[in-house]
């Protein structure tokens, strides 16, 4: 595994977690109880889901977005402030780029993952590594 990529880690996963729920309950779904008493169906068969993160958030809220290297600039600030805003979305302060996309991410993406899902496609700005001065 020295030379794996982050798909190999994703294939990895998928084939012992989706292993595990087989060995363990004789098929490849479970159902999930909410506290409120909601009930979901999850779907454990390979392979999961994989949801490009921008191109999802562009599809859902109808907005194109600025390319990933200029993400962390005023511009786009005020951009996904707008997003926000339009998509009646409220993120708390400090409203940075990384934090707002993060919210998008959380409201339109996050809750289509009933069954697992792998959300990829990272921008760079989202990186907790990053450092953001808007």
């Amino acid at each position: 595994m020295a030379y794996a990529d982050y798909e190999d880690v994703m294939a990895m996963t998928e084939e012992m977690v989706s292993g595990l729920v087989k060995e363990i309950t004789g098929g490849y779904e479970t159902v999930y109880h909410t506290q409120s008493g909601e009930e979901y169906k999850v779907n454990w068969r390979r392979p999961w889901r994989r949801v490009s993160m921008i191109p999802a958030l562009e599809e859902a809220t109808g907005e194109k977005f600025p390319p990933a290297n200029e993400l962390h600039t005023k511009e786009t600030n005020e951009f996904l402030k707008n997003v926000l805003k339009k998509v009646d979305v409220d993120c708390s302060e400090p409203r940075t780029n990384a934090r707002m996309i993060d919210k998008l991410v959380g409201e339109f993406i996050e809750e289509t993952a009933i069954s697992p899902t792998f959300i990829v496609g990272h921008p760079e700005v989202s990186s907790s590594m990053y450092e953001l001065d808007v």
